[in-house]
């Protein structure tokens, strides 16, 4: 019942952003692992045919950090 609480405030809050005279809407959600970011921002995603960026996409691959990598500006970016 609680997840339905703050779901249904969280859709009210898309709602009221929205109806604004925003031309943008920029959503971030964070949490634990294996807490449902991925399952939550996939089904906003389809619901309001938005797109989705994950943080995970902007790190190296374990096969990309090559010493050389890891040396420069960014390390892991």
């Amino acid at each position: 019942m609680k997840e339905q609480v703050w779901y249904q405030e969280f859709k009210s809050e898309i709602l009221r952003l929205e109806n604004s005279d925003r031309e943008l809407i920029i959503i971030a959600i964070e949490g634990s692992s294996a807490a449902g970011k991925s399952s939550l921002s996939a089904s906003l995603a389809a619901e309001y045919d938005a797109q989705l960026f994950h943080i995970d996409d902007f790190f190296l691959t374990a096969e990309q950090r090559t010493p050389a990598r890891l040396a420069a500006v960014g390390e892991f970016f």
